[in-house]
């Protein structure tokens, strides 16, 4: 095990610094666009000190010169010291409009890339501890039996991940511009801005496109399984699709009628609807159709009582909407 030395705790500090600089932007861009001032100049102007302070953050890692072993140490600290809470999982920490720990996060998920997609840098690494470090961190649909080495593991999870990250900004950009939802628009452009926040591919897609909204499904994770060479794309993506949508489902059936008149119950519900119809365009068609079997024979085999039935419409209307958008999803092949 790498013990942490001053040097460590310094450069780590450095990191959450920048991290925070890097916080204030994302939180005045989203004010900004919440007031309606997206098209100004000032929203404009902060949007390229942004691109700055990426591009200040990508040295200071560049400079921290981490080997695999220090990397994976940085992340066992941080998990354990610096988070005010357990880490749940990236997709849970995404619903939080003020997620406190978002700072250490983001500085987690940059060092988990930076170890696990080089599969050279990560061979003097036992792999059990490999292994527990994704459990821990990608819990949304991460299967540690899936027959592959733990950097194409990694790789082909972190892309399936980002296509529903991609799709649900999509979905969450619907429910933005629809006026029926117009008291949560707020706290739904804040959730956009958080997402780009947590993730460095969502992030390099907006800063590049000026923060334009998501109006399309993409899918780019088959890509990812055949440089590769997995060629069991389909029911991987499928697997991971149905337990992402799983965890929503169980989420949204968990609210009663009486619960909806919570507005922060009502938010977080449109939340995970939108995460429910992105994991649903990653099943195939027949995984899907049998999925939507199966979820109405549940329904039907248990008494799920009448102070329920909100959250029974909103699962069944997904489903039902489910086919048409997957007929939508662009998929990105390499032949």
């Amino acid at each position: 095990m790498t013990k942490l030395d001053h040097k460590d705790f310094k450069q780590i500090n450095n990191l959450i610094e920048i991290t925070n600089s890097l916080d204030v932007l994302y939180q005045k861009l989203a004010d900004l666009e919440i007031n309606g001032q997206k098209d100004t100049d000032a929203y404009q102007n902060l949007l390229e000190y942004l691109k700055v302070a990426v591009e200040v953050e990508k040295q200071a890692y560049e400079d921290c010169n981490l080997a695999s072993s220090k990397g994976i140490a940085w992340v066992r600290y941080l998990l354990n010291n610096r988070l005010s809470s357990p880490f749940e999982g990236n997709l849970e920490s995404i619903l939080k409009p003020n997620d406190n720990d978002r700072i250490i996060k983001r500085i987690i998920n940059i060092l988990i890339h930076k170890v696990f997609a080089n599969p050279e840098a990560i061979k003097d690494i036992y792999p059990g501890i490999m292994l527990q470090i994704l459990e821990e961190l990608e819990n949304d649909g991460y299967d540690k039996y899936v027959p592959l080495d733990i950097s194409d593991n990694y790789l082909i999870h972190d892309a399936l991940y980002n296509d529903v990250l991609s799709c649900f900004l999509t979905f969450l950009n619907e429910f933005i511009e629809d006026p029926r939802f117009s008291d949560y628009q707020a706290d739904l452009i804040k959730t956009k801005y958080n997402v780009a926040f947590s993730n460095q591919n969502i992030e390099s897609a907006m800063l590049f496109s000026g923060f334009a909204d998501f109006k399309d499904l993409y899918v780019n994770s088959q890509v990812v399984a055949q440089m590769a060479d997995i060629d069991f794309y389909e029911t991987l993506a499928s697997s991971y699709g149905e337990i992402t949508c799983l965890k929503q489902i169980a989420k949204i059936i968990d609210l009663s009628d009486a619960d909806y008149q919570k507005k922060t119950n009502s938010k977080v519900s449109i939340l995970r609807i939108c995460l429910m119809q992105a994991a649903l365009v990653l099943i195939d068609a027949a995984a899907l159709e049998e999925f939507d079997a199966d979820f109405h024979k549940f329904l039907e085999n248990t008494k799920y009582v009448s102070k329920y039935t909100i959250s029974k419409q909103i699962i069944l209307s997904i489903f039902e909407k489910s086919q048409k958008d997957k007929e939508k999803v662009r998929t990105f092949s390499l032949w």
